[in-house]
């Protein structure tokens, strides 16, 4: 998965991915398939947001991979937006039927790991999941409870170390397993022990720096100078387990939807207009016009495409 994203981000693909060919179909795709959750991070602000908690009917999933399988294969299907993927009772048929109609190359999630049973371990193995981030965060169970609301990190680790063995001891490649820590504050003093706990453990330990969700929650610095276009934009889209599709996986408040999937196509809102009056913001530093991103410092993760696309395709300067 790695070899499609920015040095230290999987959120940001690489500038000569996106715009290697046509842009009229998201590469990545973010589907939430709930957005209620059994833990209350505080760098998370989903407990903000106005929108109404549910869980995707599998029926609506089907049709948004349907779309998908017939008009363009995207690269990497995340299973994601506001919630805990682990609470939707279909999660793991959600991902077979990706697998059978051909619609991801990588399917991915992110998951607490607190819901991560034996029943659920032979459940994601079997339907072959490519990638799990695990969401650990803190080396010390005072800190995992004080930064994540509860849970208990003790029970973490034995449910990551089950589902590591049972993937070994059946020769499975998948899923590839991602131990994730946030360094921020609260949390920066243990990022080395983090590190060194999980080598071995794990098939991979990412460190991510703190931001602010498109200023929904204080961490990070949210000077704006020298800002560039956020690639986000043209790479993907972000549908909510409703249906609505908004502008970016981290705009918690819902406040830049693009349409709606259950009456429109993926295809149609990505070439929408909407859309595209975003990207052109965008290139004209008008950020100030999009409400998601005014106030965003995620965009420091990706790399600046209009240094790409002066140097390589001009043309999409006019997209």
């Amino acid at each position: 998965m790695k070899k499609y994203f920015v040095k230290g981000s999987l959120s940001f693909m690489k500038p000569e991915i996106i715009f290697r060919d046509k842009i009229d179909f998201p590469l990545f795709l973010n589907i939430e398939p709930t957005n209620d959750c059994n833990l209350s991070c505080t760098m998370c602000p989903r407990t903000l947001s106005d929108k109404k908690v549910g869980y995707m009917d599998f029926n609506l999933f089907k049709k948004i991979i349907d779309e998908c399988a017939e008009y363009k294969k995207v690269l990497v299907l995340n299973l994601l937006k506001d919630g805990e993927p682990l609470l939707h009772s279909e999660l793991s048929q959600m991902v077979k039927y990706v697998r059978e109609k051909d619609a991801a190359e990588i399917v991915h999630f992110n998951t607490n790991a607190t819901l991560l049973t034996s029943e659920r371990s032979e459940t994601l193995i079997d339907c072959e999941v490519d990638d799990i981030t695990l969401s650990i965060d803190a080396y010390y169970q005072d800190t995992f409870k004080r930064i994540k609301g509860g849970g208990s990190l003790k029970k973490i680790v034995s449910n990551v170390k089950y589902l590591k063995e049972l993937r070994d001891k059946k020769n499975k490649k998948k899923p590839f397993l991602r131990a994730k820590f946030i360094e921020m504050p609260e949390t920066k003093d243990e990022i080395e022990k983090c590190i060194e706990f999980w080598k071995g453990r794990v098939d991979e330990v990412q460190i991510q720096k703190v931001h602010n969700y498109g200023g929904g929650v204080s961490y990070g610095s949210v000077n704006q100078n020298n800002r560039y276009p956020c690639s986000f934009l043209w790479q993907a889209l972000a549908i909510n387990w409703d249906g609505t599709v908004n502008l970016c996986c981290a705009d918690y408040t819902q406040s830049d939807i693009l349409g709606d999937v259950t009456k429109d196509s993926i295809y149609d809102i990505f070439n929408g207009e909407k859309l595209s009056y975003y990207r052109k913001a965008m290139l004209e530093n008008r950020y100030e016009e999009i409400a998601s991103c005014k106030n965003c410092n995620i965009w420091r993760v990706g790399a600046n495409i209009i240094e790409y696309l002066d140097n390589n395709r001009k043309k999409y300067r006019s997209n």
